[in-house]
């Protein structure tokens, strides 16, 4: 994040976004924990007033990362659920976990590359994650 204090501005960088379903850049170093705690520190420190820029989509308020942070923090939990129970990659995208958030998720359910959906990729890399898979 980069805060320009006078302008009452801070360029959040890419751990939001508000087209498609968030991208956990895992080959990247990113991970859902860090997603969620950037959105915590988001919270502490942007004013109600302050504008936030993310690295994709349009700009923001401080209230927009509630139902984002919502959202990840919700997906989390079912895939969660899920690999307990012993279900596979494949089941768990399949189960479309998303879908309570599809119709008001502008791109979420446009092509992610390969022929799979925003929404299908964001629990894919949930799911590697909480496996511990290979980045």
């Amino acid at each position: 994040m980069i805060r320009f204090e006078n302008a009452n501005v801070i360029m959040i960088g890419d751990f939001y976004r508000n087209y498609g379903y968030p991208f956990i850049d895992r080959a990247n170093g990113g991970t859902l924990n860090g997603m969620l705690e950037g959105c915590d520190q988001l919270m502490k420190v942007a004013g109600p007033d302050t504008t936030l820029i993310p690295g994709h989509g349009t700009w923001i308020k401080r209230t927009d990362l509630v139902p984002y942070a919502d959202l990840i923090k919700s997906v989390r939990d079912k895939v969660q659920q899920l690999i307990a129970q012993g279900k596979t990659e494949k089941e768990v995208v399949a189960a479309k976990l998303t879908a309570s958030w599809d119709a008001k998720t502008a791109g979420g359910l446009g092509a992610a590359g390969a022929g799979i959906t925003s929404a299908d990729r964001f629990v894919s890399e949930v799911y590697q994650e909480l496996k511990g898979g290979a980045r």
